[in-house]
């Protein structure tokens, strides 16, 4: 291998390796997003009101109102950690991609034994 293609393979392995850091950034963001979410609904699953058979008709019709508003939340927030799993997916993807091309440039740039 010439000097000339050595150089070209290193600055192809720095260009690789930079579009892999960039990838794994975004995979880290994408994950973050998808795990907010993610507990968003946890705390929101827990927090569901238990009415006992005793209580007045005011705290059923609250605990009802409330019912509907977390199961409406609840439906949104499905839907948007839907999107940010598409997003994390892309992201993994993309991210793995990356690193094969880094991967395969470097044992280019290995020397012959």
């Amino acid at each position: 291998m010439t000097r000339r293609h050595q150089d070209q393979l290193a600055q192809l392995a720095a260009i690789a390796r930079m579009i892999y850091e960039n990838d794994q950034v975004k995979l880290q963001k994408a994950a973050e997003a998808k795990h907010q979410v993610e507990y968003g609904l946890d705390l929101l699953n827990q927090s569901l009101l238990k009415i006992t058979p005793l209580e007045s008709v005011a705290a059923a019709q609250a605990a009802l109102a409330y019912e509907s508003w977390a199961d409406n939340h609840r439906r949104e927030m499905n839907l948007e950690l839907a999107q940010r799993t598409v997003t994390w997916l892309d992201a993994r993807d993309a991210s793995r991609g990356s690193f094969g091309r880094k991967l395969a440039i470097s044992h280019l740039l290995k020397p012959e034994a």
